[in-house]
C-alpha cells in the first residue's frame, strides 16, 4: 500500500488515525477526488459497454469466479509478504484450456 500511496502523492494524503499510532489512513486530496470522479466517469460506460449481452446467470458467474481468482491472488501475496514457501502445484502442471 505504501508504494501505491508514494506514487500517488499529488492524488492522496496519509494522515493518523486517532487510537493507533502506527496506523494510517490514505484520503484523496481534491485534486484524487477530482481524478477519480473523471475515472469513474469513463469507467461506467466502458463496463456497461463490456458486459452488454450478458445474462444476470453470466454476470454472476463472472462475479464468483473473478472473486475466487482474487482471493487466491491475496493469499499468495500474503504468503510471499510472510516468506512463505510458494504453494505447489495440484495435479498436471498444464494450464487449463477452454
Amino acid at each position: 500500500m505504501r508504494s501505491i500511496a508514494s506514487a500517488l502523492f499529488a492524488l492522496a494524503l496519509s494522515v493518523p488515525v486517532a487510537l493507533a499510532q502506527t496506523t494510517k489512513l490514505v484520503v484523496l486530496t481534491d485534486k484524487g477526488r477530482s481524478t477519480f470522479d473523471v475515472a469513474m466517469a469513463l469507467q461506467a460506460p466502458w463496463v456497461n459497454d463490456l458486459s452488454e449481452g450478458l445474462s444476470v446467470k453470466d454476470l454472476r458467474t463472472i462475479h464468483r469466479v473473478v472473486t475466487a481468482l482474487r482471493k487466491k491472488l491475496e493469499s499468495h501475496e500474503e504468503s510471499d509478504a510472510l516468506g512463505d514457501d510458494p504453494p505447489r502445484s495440484r495435479g498436471s502442471s498444464n494450464p487449463r484450456s477452454f
